[in-house]
């Protein structure tokens, strides 16, 4: 705990000093949160050594949005930057405690000068310090260094132009996308309260544009992914994956595209474990994505057409993409079954029209 309180004072003072010799043209926000809550018991197992509430303490450096992009406008003129966590998992002996590190997009919904109501996105990794090589009784998770994704919804109350505290409420799911397996995965409901302080004044100078005077044109994507799964069968042997992914979307208000499209799947294990010949299997999907240049969110929810899997009917996928000037765009996704995780999609595609310039690009 003194470790813990001299780190926060050195980040205090360190970016106090930095951040207010900038320009102010952005403001630099520190936070420090508290959490209390629950690893959800999903599993039935968990009901057994889920003991105690899940307690964490988390520390985060924002930078509020560029006022010029045409992102920073539809979104109201979010925050991001990176955050760090540590949380005991309800069983300190048996489940342990794990450390995370992610990148937060912090985006208001309604924003006035005391209150606000606003949600969070936070993406990162997920260290386990009790996965199931140091406890026999940790199915859940079976490697150290796992996925973590996190979404809080959060009000706000400022008290002075540069300090504000807040209350909120998060869902979080930690994952090794069946790189290793068991991987069961771990879901956290928590409860918090933080304390948040601006180094800066917020620039007043805005650009805001109406979104009606936005072209959203249809897009068209192509994508190919690849990557490695485990079986169920708890050996380390890993299997080839593959995905094949043409969708049309449509683009709504500008920041967010409805879409739909077709899959081709190759998964190497699926032929040496069923009764099937092949490896490939086929299907459709609908789903949507959510733009902030240079990066976008989407989820799918899909149904095989083509050699489906004895259990599952229906795949759905989350992904993050990024997106380069010259229509290319790099993902890093999940590939599921529900809330069990099939393999990782990690890929390359291409989109026309250039996304680039026709949606979310900076204005200067």
């Amino acid at each position: 705990m003194k470790r813990m309180l001299f780190l926060l004072c050195f980040v205090y003072v360190m970016c106090g000093k930095t951040l207010y010799a900038q320009a102010n043209t952005y403001a630099y926000e520190f936070e420090t949160k508290l959490h209390y809550g629950t690893i959800l018991p999903h599993y039935s197992f968990l009901n057994y050594l889920v003991e105690e509430p899940q307690k964490s303490i988390e520390i985060q450096l924002r930078k509020t949005s560029d006022y010029t992009t045409i992102s920073s406008s539809l979104f109201r003129f979010p925050s991001y930057g990176i955050g760090y966590t540590h949380t005991f998992l309800g069983n300190s002996e048996k489940l342990g405690s794990a450390s995370l590190l992610f990148a937060v997009l912090d985006i208001p919904i309604i924003n006035t000068a005391r209150w606000a109501l606003l949600y969070q996105c936070n993406f990162g990794t997920a260290y386990i310090y009790k996965p199931l090589s140091k406890s026999i009784f940790n199915i859940a998770i079976s490697s150290p260094f796992n996925f973590f994704i996190g979404l809080d919804l959060q009000v706000a109350y400022r008290f002075t132009h540069n300090q504000a505290c807040k209350l909120g409420v998060e869902m979080s799911h930690i994952s090794n996308g069946k790189i290793h397996t068991p991987n069961l995965g771990l879901n956290s409901l928590t409860f918090s309260a933080a304390y948040q302080y601006s180094f800066s004044p917020i620039c007043k100078e805005r650009v805001y544009y109406n979104r009606r005077t936005l072209a959203a044109p249809m897009l068209y994507s192509a994508f190919v992914s690849g990557g490695v799964k485990t079986d169920e069968y708890l050996n380390s042997t890993l299997f080839p994956t593959s995905s094949f992914m043409f969708e049309i979307q449509k683009l709504i208000w500008h920041t967010y595209g409805f879409t739909i499209g077709v899959d081709m799947f190759y998964d190497a294990s699926k032929a040496l474990h069923t009764n099937k010949q092949t490896a490939f299997s086929a299907g459709v999907h609908t789903g949507v994505e959510v733009y902030y240049m240079p990066f976008s969110f989407l989820m799918h929810i899909g149904v095989y057409t083509f050699h489906a899997h004895a259990e599952h009917q229906f795949f759905n996928r989350v992904a993050l993409r990024y997106h380069a000037r010259q229509s290319y765009c790099i993902q890093l996704g999940l590939k599921a079954h529900a809330t069990t995780a099939d393999f990782l999609e990690i890929g390359i595609g291409y989109t026309f029209p250039n996304i680039r310039n026709s949606n979310n690009e900076a204005k200067k």
